[in-house]
C-alpha cells in the first residue's frame, strides 16, 4: 500500500502519518518547505515541497490513496496523475464534483473511539503531531484561541488542570466566544474522565 498525504505538516496530516507508519504503510508527503524537516522526522518515505509540482514527480507514482489533510478538494485532478488505476482521493474538505476518473472518498465524521485511540497512540509516543498553542479555559484563553492565526499545528484548550486536554479544530466550532464557552462547559459537565 502506498499513501500520499497532502499537508503532512498539518495536525491532521501528521496524525495520519503516525497511524500509517504504525500500520507499516509506505507514506509520501507534500508539505510547506519550512516544515520538511519536521515531516521527515516523522519517518515518511519521501517528502516533497508543495512548491514543487508534486503531481509530476516520478517518485510519487503508483499511489493507492491520496489523503488531502488540507481540505482542498480541487487537488483531486492533480492526485489523479499519481494514483494507480482504482486509487482513491480522500479529503477533509467538502465533497468534490469532478470529471476525472479518480475515485473520490470523503472523511469528516468524528468518532469518539477513534479519537481515543489516536490520543492513546500519542500518549504512548507512537504518533506525533505539532501543537500550535495551548490555551487555558478562561475568557482570555478562549479569546486567544479564537483570535489565533497560527496554522502550524493543533490548538489545545486546557479544560482541567493536570487532567485532560480537549482538542478542538478552530474550524469546527462557533467563532462566538460565549457560545463556545457554553458548548465546552456543557461538554465537560457531561463527560467523565479517568
Amino acid at each position: 500500500n502506498r499513501l500520499l498525504i497532502l499537508g503532512g505538516d498539518t495536525a491532521v496530516g501528521s496524525i495520519a502519518i503516525g497511524l500509517a507508519k504504525k500500520a507499516k504503510i509506505w507514506v509520501g508527503c507534500v508539505c510547506r518547505p519550512s516544515q520538511e524537516s519536521f515531516v521527515s522526522g516523522l519517518g515518511v518515505n519521501i517528502v516533497v515541497s508543495q512548491d514543487q509540482k508534486w503531481h509530476e514527480s516520478r517518485d510519487l507514482g503508483n499511489i493507492d490513496v491520496v489523503f488531502d489533510a488540507v481540505g482542498n478538494p480541487e487537488l483531486a485532478s492533480k492526485a489523479n496523475m499519481v494514483l494507480n488505476a482504482g486509487g482513491k482521493f480522500v479529503t477533509i474538505g467538502s465533497p468534490v464534483s469532478t470529471t476525472s476518473s479518480v475515485e473520490l472518498g470523503h472523511c469528516m465524521v468524528s468518532n469518539p473511539s477513534q479519537l481515543n485511540e489516536i490520543a492513546q497512540n500519542y500518549l504512548e509516543g507512537s504518533i506525533k503531531f505539532q501543537f500550535a498553542a495551548r490555551h487555558e479555559f478562561t475568557a482570555a484563553g478562549l479569546r486567544s484561541f479564537f483570535q489565533s492565526e497560527d496554522d502550524t499545528g493543533k490548538h489545545i484548550l486546557r479544560v482541567f488542570p493536570y487532567s485532560c486536554y480537549l482538542y478542538i479544530n478552530l474550524t469546527m466550532i462557533s467563532s462566538d466566544v460565549n457560545e463556545a464557552t457554553r458548548i465546552l462547559q456543557n461538554y465537560t459537565s457531561t463527560t467523565q474522565y479517568n
